[in-house]
């Protein structure tokens, strides 16, 4: 085969990687991300073309319905919890999705849209058709992420998603859930979680870094007041790297500030009932 008969073919690669990688490289370069492109058609938030597998359930359609309250409560809560507004509203667009995975509840993710930028916030179909999952919250951590997204620019991709995560649970109030699980987990290894954070000053593994990541924000709340939490986002919004967000916010060191969150964790389980004892009451109501 001669050589010249490969040209069209290298060109149509070329071509690929140009407008393929290239563009991905220049978003990089330019702090933008190269979103997904999706035709959405939301509805007072909601993206209202639902046509999952459980698109006729009377469940859902009642959920589907209550959904831009939610939204709308949703987005209060977070934005009140972290002292971020947004200028726009419409940007955060809800809807109801099926998983593949029964364990993920809601997830997000920046999109493209013919209406501008969005940040999609996709809520498992099955879950809550189950009841599984506190919606107004799960939305609420979701929209946390975007309020962040949206006052950070690209600098939210370079946080350590311990921050992220651990901001997110706090302001949509999700800790005091995750610490009874944990409690219960420690229950059935046969172990106190009280009294094993009373014995050390550190916090032990709980078995979910989501919840150990909050309990920083939930301890500088309770010793420091929220206003503590929402100082330290207004330090990262105005260009300062966590270690120094943290010493603006508290003043703290970072042995101090684990100190704290133990002592967060301690407070939480304070007065939880063992499952064993919860169960027998519960049995005993008639």
């Amino acid at each position: 085969m001669r050589s010249g008969e490969h040209l069209p073919l290298l060109f149509s690669v070329a071509l690929v990687l140009l407008f393929g990688c290239g563009m991905d490289l220049l978003l990089a370069s330019t702090g933008r991300e190269a979103y997904p492109v999706l035709a959405l058609e939301p509805q007072d938030g909601i993206e209202a073309q639902y046509r999952g597998n459980l698109r006729y359930d009377p469940a859902l359609e009642r959920v589907q319905a209550a959904l831009p309250a939610l939204r709308d409560r949703a987005l209060e809560r977070a934005q009140r919890a972290t002292g971020l507004p947004t200028a726009d509203p419409a940007r955060f667009v809800v809807r109801l999705r099926d998983f593949g995975s029964r364990t993920v509840g809601a997830s997000s993710q920046p999109v493209r849209t013919a209406a501008g930028d969005r940040l999609l916030i996709s809520v498992s179909s099955e879950q809550v058709r189950l009841g599984q999952m506190d919606l107004e919250g799960s939305l609420a951590h979701e929209l946390t992420h975007g309020l962040m997204r949206e006052h950070l620019g690209p600098r939210y991709r370079r946080l350590p998603a311990w921050v992220r995560e651990g901001v997110a649970v706090w302001a949509a109030g999700q800790i005091p859930e995750r610490t009874r699980i944990a409690f219960g987990l420690y229950w059935q290894e046969g172990l106190d979680l009280g009294a094993v954070l009373d014995e050390q000053p550190m916090l032990p593994s709980l078995g979910d870094d989501y919840l150990e990541n909050a309990l920083l924000f939930q301890g500088m709340q309770d010793e420091l007041g929220g206003d503590s939490v929402r100082a330290f986002l207004r330090a990262l919004v105005e260009g300062a790297e966590v270690p120094e967000a943290f010493d603006e916010a508290t003043a703290l060191t970072w042995l101090e500030l684990e100190e704290l969150r133990a002592r967060a964790a301690r407070r939480l389980v304070k007065g939880f009932l063992p499952p064993d004892r919860l169960q027998a009451m519960l049995l005993s109501v008639p």
